[in-house]
Formats: C-alpha cells, sequence, structure tokens
C-alpha cells in the first residue's frame, strides 16, 4: 500500500522513503498511530516496511477485512509501474493520485484531475476481460468520471489490430483517439499506437502508357 494517514494527513511511502525526518517519524508511529485510508477497514492500523531489497510500503499488522488491502494484494505485480506512472504524472505537474477508491470496493490505480473534472487511469493485462472493462466503463460513466486504460504488454515497433489480446483490440477500436498505450512488463519503456483508420484505394495502370 502506497497511502497511509498520521495525524489527519496523508502520506505517501515513495515521498517518506526520500526524507530521513520523516521516515524517522513514520517509524516511531508505525503499529500505533498510522491508519489505513480506507474508511470501512475493520483493522486499521498500519505498519511502515522498508529495507535494502524491498520498496517502501504500508502494511496492515493484521489479517484485514479492507478493500485497500485486497486491492494492493491482487495488484502487487504492477506496483512498480503504477508508482513510476504516479512520479512521472507529478512531475509534469498534473494533479495526481495514486490508489483513489473512486467506486464502491474498487480502488484505481491513478486519479488525474484536469480542470476539476476526474480521469481514472486502470493499467490493464492480457488477463483484464471483456466483462471487466465493460463493468468499470459503465460504472465509471455513472460517476461523470473518464476512463483510461494503459495496458501492459510486449513493445513491437507495429501491431495487428487483429492479432493481439482483447484489452489492446478493444483502446484501438473504442478509445476516443483509436489509440492504445503500452507500457514495457519492466516498466522501463512505453509505446503509443495508434489505429491507421484510413481507407486506401488502388487503380489499374497500364505499364505500357
Amino acid at each position: 500500500m502506497e497511502r497511509a494517514l498520521w495525524n489527519n494527513k496523508e502520506y505517501y511511502a515513495n515521498d517518506v522513503v526520500n526524507d530521513f525526518d520523516t521516515e524517522n517519524k513514520i517509524r516511531k508511529a508505525s503499529h500505533k498511530e498510522l491508519f489505513c485510508p480506507d474508511s470501512q477497514c475493520n483493522t486499521p492500523i498500519l505498519r511502515y516496511c522498508h529495507g535494502e531489497k524491498k520498496r517502501a510500503y504500508f502494511a496492515h499488522i493484521k489479517n484485514s477485512k479492507c478493500d485497500y488491502g485486497d486491492f494492493d494484494r491482487k495488484n502487487k505485480f504492477i506496483r512498480e509501474i503504477r508508482i513510476k506512472l504516479f512520479q512521472l504524472f507529478r512531475e509534469k505537474g498534473y494533479d495526481v493520485k495514486i490508489e483513489q477508491k473512486l467506486l464502491p470496493k474498487h480502488y484505481a490505480q491513478l486519479e488525474v484531475k484536469i480542470g476539476g473534472k476526474s480521469i481514472a487511469i486502470e493499467i490493464g493485462t492480457k488477463a483484464t476481460t471483456a466483462s471487466q472493462i465493460s463493468f468499470l466503463e459503465e460504472e465509471y460513466g455513472k460517476r461523470n468520471i473518464n476512463l483510461e486504460w494503459i495496458v501492459i504488454g510486449d513493445i513491437q515497433p507495429s501491431i495487428k489490430e487483429n492479432g493481439v489480446f482483447f484489452l489492446k483490440r478493444y483502446e484501438l477500436n473504442r478509445s476516443a483517439k483509436n489509440d492504445l498505450i503500452v507500457i514495457s512488463h519492466d516498466a522501463t519503456k512505453a509505446i503509443q499506437y495508434r489505429m491507421d483508420t484510413k481507407e486506401y484505394s488502388c487503380k489499374n495502370i497500364d505499364w505500357r502508357e
């Protein structure tokens, strides 16, 4: 988990680790005064974790019935990508928040606000199903929240629309600009694809002329 509350203020683990004085205070508050930001969490006390091998993060000190904890467990394998995207948006001056509960029992990977309007950013893979995409489109739509997908996959110079997994194909066909953003599995490369929607025709030519 990237977020925790201490003294009614929200802290990001990735920010804490970059400032010794703050980390020292957070460590003292760990196990006692750090709280889960999910208001429905039934065991809200958190601990701060950071060593020499793992990135800093927060975790419940007890097994918890918590939507945030469930989100964190199910999405651990893309945590690095989520944090890198968060840092990138912040560096570019966007109003961005990470791991936000925008729907009941569901956390968005990122929330970006532009002109006061929320955009939910979900990170998908080849395992993302049509039902999941449809559900999120509908639920975000009910709340007037735009949904954008970023896909984890292989980086290739070009792709064929009918030769990729469903989420890629969905974005190429249904996104507003018929485009697709793919991030490599190790989060070191990214590429934007755009559907070629032009019509091409061929005219017979008599080469003897």
